[in-house]
């Protein structure tokens, strides 16, 4: 389910530029041809930058710290601090839309050649939540349906804009779009997102909760 919440962008210069060169290196690892002495040396650099950053948080501690709302979370698709993001860049937009630019390394690749249609998936689930949240509301996804129409390429600047439309109480509607630079959209989806009924703590700051 999507969950939309504060994402800080750019807010920690140092997390960010290490979130980079690590994004560089999964796409580095997940094609290179290097030899086995190469990927030993590589490996060992790669233990060694884990232990620099150590003690790392155990999972239960950060969920704490995101759910009582002391630090932003780092979300896989919209955090230029998480090297798990392409990242999307999120661009101005009115209320009830979601718009943000993207490209995607070799390292999202499904089917050889293309996008994983996960990776599309949960691309189109963000920006639906996104857009929901723009208009103060916070939702979760409980129904999202997706439309492949083409290969999803990587490597290229690609494009996601959300639309939030009916509302029927708690239940808002969103369709959203992934599309390429000449316009051709490679994917959509229909999602129904439900309104939560109280403001959690992590949210309050963000979505105008008190």
């Amino acid at each position: 389910m999507s969950r939309p919440r504060t994402v800080r962008q750019g807010s920690e210069p140092g997390r960010v530029e290490l979130a980079d060169s690590v994004r560089r290196l999964i796409a580095a690892a997940a094609t290179t041809s290097a030899s086995a002495s190469d990927l030993a040396v590589a490996r060992d650099l790669a233990e060694a930058a884990a232990a620099a950053l150590a003690p790392a948080p155990s999972a239960a501690e950060h969920r704490c710290r995101t759910e009582a709302g002391s630090r932003a979370t780092v979300n896989p698709f919209g955090s230029a601090e998480n090297p798990l993001a392409p990242p999307l860049r999120q661009l101005p937009s009115a209320r009830g839309e979601y718009v943000a630019e993207f490209t995607l390394s070799p390292a999202y690749e499904g089917p050889p050649g293309r996008a994983h249609g996960g990776i599309i998936a949960g691309i189109l689930d963000h920006a639906s939540g996104f857009a929901v949240a723009s208009l103060d509301i916070l939702a979760v996804t409980v129904s999202l349906t997706v439309n492949l129409h083409q290969a999803t390429p990587y490597g290229e600047p690609l494009t996601v804009k959300a639309q939030a439309g009916e509302r029927d109480g708690r239940k808002v509607w969103v369709d959203a779009a992934i599309s390429t630079t000449d316009g051709e959209v490679t994917a959509s989806c229909r999602a129904l997102m439900l309104q939560l009924r109280e403001m959690p703590a992590w949210a309050r700051p963000a979505i105008g909760g008190k």
